[in-house]
């Protein structure tokens, strides 16, 4: 199990990639008339801003496993929320 900072941190990503999947669903359209709103498109340039910061962190860790597949996915991560962001 891991330690209880480890579980509060876990959480609080699930929650952001959730909060993350709303934002791209609503901005793709998916939820509605509000993929224009102004906090959906600020939001989601937030995200890529967040998930860009990832890619360079895992990209610059010492992790093998961090550099070789985190720092892609992470990458096509990001590259995905700048293609709805821009509504492709």
């Amino acid at each position: 199990m891991l330690p209880r900072r480890l579980r509060i941190a876990s959480g609080l990503s699930a929650l952001l990639f959730i909060v993350a999947l709303y934002f791209i669903l609503a901005r793709a359209g998916q939820l509605g008339d509000v993929r224009n709103a102004a906090p959906i498109r600020v939001g989601m340039w937030v995200f890529v801003g967040v998930f860009f910061v990832s890619t360079l962190a895992n990209a610059a860790s010492s992790s093998r496993w961090e550099q070789r597949r985190m720092a892609p996915i992470a990458l096509v991560l990001t590259t995905c929320c700048v293609a709805v962001a821009l509504r492709w």
